[in-house]
């Protein structure tokens, strides 16, 4: 089973303050070797905070780099991204010291309320013909959660370039998206669903079975045919992990307690519209690795992909976590025949100071 601990936006520039340490290429390069004495030689690096990008790509109509433009106390005028290229260090730094670097990509245009800590992307400002519907038709109530979807064909070409860019330009050794609300009741998929099944979708439950594989075969798969596309033409081994976040049926319903994980929150529920793809993800091995935070999830996905396709899990220590606590979900894991278990994410790890504690952990593993 091999490890991989995240980097978010905000784990680099530990603190938001902008000193030798804390800032630039020095902060990247502390991060990361971090992470590298822990003995875990895979980094998923986050390359925005759904939103606006935390380095400056050059993708049309992208955000030029995420910036905060808030006083933090130790920072006055906030973070700007634009200063250096973080994900250009991290690649050559990570590649310097024989580790792995993937791109994780968050497939959505914003991850908190828009406010001055995270912004809706540029994109999504530009374009909000291209939002994500709920049910008749409607955008989500809370800003935060607005984003565009994969259903339009522009939204395809601009996630299509940005992993170009990530695959040609910077080299990165893996892609790792997640998916959580691309798909709903957007008027291209409305109209399919009514010419295939002469029925108007809003119409129907949405755990209609019909509705959710409809999704997965109109919209997911040939978009993830085309990501599979991109990384053939670049001519490199550039490996694609998978997660599906959330369900997309309105489900309030809470996760059991979990060895090493109680008080699972919602966002860890396996996603429908990729749990209808899943065996043709596995048939065509449109990725190398599919995730499931929830052993339950993991233990009905191993039968589809045994043998097809490897095995991920996710764990969030957002708060404190006891050895015991790691220990359990790390043995969990393994004993499920997990390829890929992935520590979300390194703010906390900095935080207690904890990475000693990873290192022996990863070191009784081995």
């Amino acid at each position: 089973m091999e490890a991989a601990i995240e980097v978010s936006y905000s784990d680099f520039p530990q603190t938001w303050g902008k000193s030798p340490e804390t800032w630039g290429p020095s902060s990247v390069r502390r991060i990361i070797d971090h992470i590298y004495r822990t003995g875990a030689r895979r980094i998923h690096w986050r390359i925005s905070c759904s939103g606006d990008f935390n380095y400056p790509t050059r993708v049309r109509g992208a955000g030029k780099a995420y910036a905060v433009n808030v006083d933090f106390g130790r920072c006055q005028g906030g973070i700007d991204f634009n200063e250096f290229d973080s994900l250009r260090v991290a690649v050559d730094h990570a590649h310097d010291k024989g580790m792995q670097l993937v791109a994780w990509l968050d497939q959505m245009d914003s991850h908190y309320s828009p406010d001055a800590t995270a912004t809706v992307s540029q994109f999504l400002r530009d374009h909000p013909q291209f939002a994500h519907r709920l049910r008749g038709g409607k955008p989500p109530a809370e800003p935060g959660c607005w984003t565009s979807s994969i259903s339009y064909t522009e939204v395809v070409e601009y996630r299509l370039e940005t992993i170009r860019e990530l695959v040609n330009d910077y080299g990165v050794d893996g892609l790792y998206l997640v998916f959580v609300d691309q798909i709903g009741y957007e008027e291209p998929n409305v109209d399919s669903f009514r010419v295939t099944y002469g029925q108007d979708p809003n119409q129907i439950p949405e755990d209609d079975p019909r509705w959710i594989a409809h999704r997965a075969q109109e919209v997911l798969l040939p978009y993830l045919r085309r990501v599979k596309e991109v990384i053939q033409h670049s001519g490199r081994p550039v490996e694609l992990t998978i997660e599906g976040q959330g369900s997309v049926v309105g489900s309030a319903k809470s996760l059991p307690d979990e060895p090493g994980w109680s008080g699972i929150p919602s966002f860890a529920k396996a996603n429908e519209i990729i749990q209808a793809a899943r065996p043709t993800i596995a048939e065509e091995e449109l990725a190398e690795v599919l995730v499931y935070w929830s052993f339950t999830d993991l233990e009905q996905a191993a039968d589809d992909l045994r043998g097809k396709i490897g095995l991920g899990t996710r764990y969030r220590i957002w708060q404190r976590k006891t050895p015991q606590e790691l220990r359990a979900r790390l043995e969990g894991a393994a004993a499920r025949g997990v390829r890929l278990f992935t520590i979300n994410e390194a703010t906390p790890i900095e935080m207690f100071q904890q990475w000693d504690l990873i290192r022996g952990l990863l070191a009784d593993l081995r």
